[in-house]
């Protein structure tokens, strides 16, 4: 009688024991890495790799664990974000170049949602990405970049002067170049000093984003959480208050520099920019490639934003190689004075005649690549990859470090060495174009359809800059108040996915009387063009475009 009794609560316990068991036993492969997934560091249940990811250096992690695991190797973060690292040339070019029409799409990211949308980085691969995209495409591609280079001649010029006037800040005066060159090619104004409102603002915006992922890091890992982020209300997540401000921030920006160019429409300015250009565009053009004035604004700002910050870090790239390797510095210098002489400055017409400049921008570019481990693609549907599984919507990161200073396609790669470069005359475009990629001189501008879109502007940009610096300068290390050198590191980069060198001290001398006067001499005829605000004059165009194209 009493075994009759309990036999219900028996087949009650056994129950609740196999129900245990199998959520036990689910919970236990709950963030674990499949088993056709590629290899990888082993997980553990619920959190993945998350325990093993790196808070600073992670292309020197994704370095480390490719030699480990393979080319291409996976990594499970928290339950739901996957991750596939491409460490070797051959995955990019057969995944992000040869099926670019699946590995366009970008990560599933609430930073993406409530950030702006708009931001063509970042942006999935829709309709109004591809009208974004084709607007870069038409108005910067390479035939077109040409008729930028009178902003690039004469901002060299500035930048060469004030070299001249403050020799130990050069990291400055690096920053309003490239600042004035984001500015002048999208808006048509110049920055005469980073603390111009307009560009404070910029750069206060830059700042705040690069921070924001850790804010929103836990519903990027557990996409259940989500919904609930999505209808929480803002006072209680400061980083989705970080990211509404941000927009904000965001849209008055890029919205006032907008009615600048609608303005300069209605004045008949002839100075060319993209925001114009787009206006112009979008009025003339077919109107299915027609973009709102929301969006035409936000990828002309972003258009400012990028060319500033990644043509900055490159450039101090270049200076930092200078310092540690003064015999390129010399070969380069002999180049420019049996070429070019000291009666003129260099310009984007003397590429092909002066290879070891030409090649010294290759080699900045692959030596220290500003975009680490690569902006993330995803993919759009489950692929197959070397026999293994890429999950749909999975990340993709290429890691450009690894396959910039791969000792397989580069020998000895962390040498600055220009002659590597020497017999391709290739511009980035053309290289990251070429069938065969071991023969691809850097991928520091990214991969397939998301290659960078300014990357013909860089190119000349990056050029002019740099044959001017070596014509002009001699670029000596930095010195301390006792007179001895500050010591700078080769490799140590900042955090972020686009990341600068770490900072150092650098001193630059004009190399002889003639070419210290020349300076001063073309920055007395190129000041003359400026108005009283010192933005470009109606004239100015006209002359430099006589001069120089």
């Amino acid at each position: 009688m009493p075994t009759s009794v309990n036999a219900p609560y028996l087949a009650i316990g056994v129950a609740l024991a196999v129900v245990a068991f199998v959520v036990l036993r689910r919970l236990s492969r709950y963030g674990m890495r499949p088993a056709d997934y590629p290899p990888g560091p082993p997980t553990l249940p619920i959190i993945g790799n998350l325990h093993q990811m790196p808070m600073k250096d992670l292309h020197l992690k994704f370095a480390k664990w490719g030699k480990q695991y393979g080319p291409v190797f996976s990594l499970k973060l928290g339950a739901d974000m996957n991750i596939i690292v491409l460490n070797k040339d051959q995955p990019v070019k057969d995944l992000l170049d040869k099926q670019s029409s699946i590995y366009s799409v970008r990560m599933d990211s609430l930073i993406r949602e409530y950030g702006d949308g708009l931001m063509i980085t970042n942006r999935d691969n829709d309709d109004i990405w591809r009208r974004q995209r084709k607007a870069y495409h038409l108005l910067l591609n390479g035939n077109v970049a040409n008729k930028y280079l009178p902003y690039q001649y004469f901002e060299t010029t500035q930048l060469l002067q004030d070299i001249l006037q403050r020799p130990d800040d050069v990291s400055l005066h690096l920053k309003r170049y490239t600042t004035s060159l984001g500015s002048t090619i999208a808006y048509a104004w110049r920055t005469t000093s980073i603390d111009q409102p307009a560009v404070k603002t910029m750069y206060h915006w830059i700042e705040r984003w690069s921070a924001i992922g850790t804010q929103t890091m836990v519903t990027e890992w557990w996409k259940f959480l989500r919904p609930i982020y999505r209808i929480m209300p803002t006072w209680l997540s400061a980083g989705k208050k970080e990211m509404f401000e941000l927009l904000d921030i965001e849209k008055r920006l890029w919205m006032s520099q907008l009615v600048k160019a609608k303005e300069n429409i209605d004045r008949g300015n002839k100075k060319p920019c993209f925001a114009v250009d787009m206006l112009l565009n979008n009025k003339q053009g077919d109107a299915k490639d027609a973009m709102t004035d929301l969006q035409t604004a936000f990828n002309a700002g972003h258009a400012w934003a990028g060319a500033s910050d990644t043509t900055l870090n490159t450039l101090l790239a270049f200076v930092k190689a200078m310092i540690l390797y003064p015999d390129v510095q010399a070969k380069a210098q002999e180049e420019i004075d049996r070429v070019i002489g000291s009666e003129r400055m260099p310009d984007w017409h003397d590429r092909d005649s002066l290879p070891y400049v030409r090649s010294c921008v290759k080699e900045s570019l692959r030596w220290l690549p500003t975009a680490l481990t690569g902006v993330p693609h995803s993919v759009s549907r489950d692929d197959t990859y070397m026999g293994f599984k890429i999950p749909e919507r999975a990340v993709i990161f290429f890691n450009t470090w690894a396959i910039n200073n791969d000792p397989s396609r580069v020998l000895n790669p962390r040498r600055f060495l220009p002659e590597r470069h020497l017999d391709d005359s290739t511009t980035s475009y053309e290289s990251a174009s070429l069938p065969d990629c071991s023969k691809r001189d850097h991928f520091t501008f990214g991969a397939g359809r998301r290659i960078c879109p300014g990357i013909h502007i860089a190119d000349r940009s990056l050029f002019v800059a740099i044959s001017r610096l070596l014509w002009g300068f001699k670029i000596e290390q930095g010195m301390d108040a006792e007179g001895r050198p500050i010591p700078l590191n080769a490799d140590v980069m900042g955090p972020g996915f686009v990341a600068e060198p770490e900072k150092y001290a650098s001193h630059f001398v004009p190399r002889t009387p003639e070419t210290e006067n020349k300076i001063k001499s073309e920055w007395a005829k190129a000041a003359v063009l400026l108005d009283k605000d010192g933005n470009y004059s109606d004239v100015f165009y006209d002359v430099f475009g006589r001069a120089y194209l």
